[in-house]
């Protein structure tokens, strides 16, 4: 779903559906839910995570007939960035991202006798996710571009970025329990699974992570 260009009725309904399952669901118990809302639904930074959170309580989006563009367009000038930035992802520069990336790549190609360990160190330390995603952050680290070239090194935006943002759509895909928990997170994640991309199967010999 996409709610750039002219709305219709019909995608007003299915904003505020998605709207009011996020609302339900506390920030504290579900970051990760909200997370992907903001980046991969309003396609915002998410340093605007408590300015989409402040929008979305004023509760002007109800009246709109595109309420996803409103939420961008009035959180992206809001003057609220969050306090509490989980990933912390700005204040590393990409190029050290990318040097961060490389050296947790090489400890994982050439099989390092503590790889595991430093995978999950990067995914909580520098992803700020559970060790539970590490075996998907290792896909990511994996999916290759047409060129055969990691898609984390070619990233438009920072690598840590599209890691957290190719590992999400996975577990999405094939482990919904790890970041939604109850039947109405999954609805929610129905959805907002039309913008996630597919897992990669080049890892799983079964054709699905385990």
């Amino acid at each position: 779903m996409r709610y750039r260009g002219q709305a219709t009725e019909a995608d007003r309904r299915q904003a505020v559906a998605i709207l009011k399952t996020l609302i339900s669901q506390p920030l504290e118990t579900n970051r990760a839910a909200w997370e992907d809302f903001v980046g991969n639904v309003v396609e915002l930074p998410l340093s605007r995570l408590e300015s989409v959170r402040k929008v979305l309580a004023a509760g002007k989006w109800k009246a709109k007939l595109d309420p996803i563009a409103f939420i961008r367009k009035t959180a992206q000038t809001a003057d609220c960035a969050s306090p509490d930035q989980p990933l912390q992802q700005e204040s590393i520069t990409a190029d050290r991202q990318l040097e961060i990336c490389e050296r947790v790549y090489t400890a994982l190609e050439s099989d390092q006798h503590d790889a595991g360990e430093i995978l999950e160190r990067f995914v909580i330390e520098q992803l700020h996710r559970p060790k539970t995603w590490a075996p998907y952050v290792l896909i990511a680290f994996n999916e290759k571009n047409k060129e055969g070239i990691p898609r984390w090194r070619a990233a438009k935006t920072t690598p840590f970025g599209l890691l957290n943002t190719i590992t999400l759509a996975s577990i999405k895909k094939w482990r919904p329990e790890l970041v939604y928990h109850t039947e109405v997170d999954v609805k929610g994640k129905m959805l907002l699974a039309d913008r996630g991309l597919p897992a990669p199967v080049s890892m799983c010999p079964s054709g699905k992570p385990a």
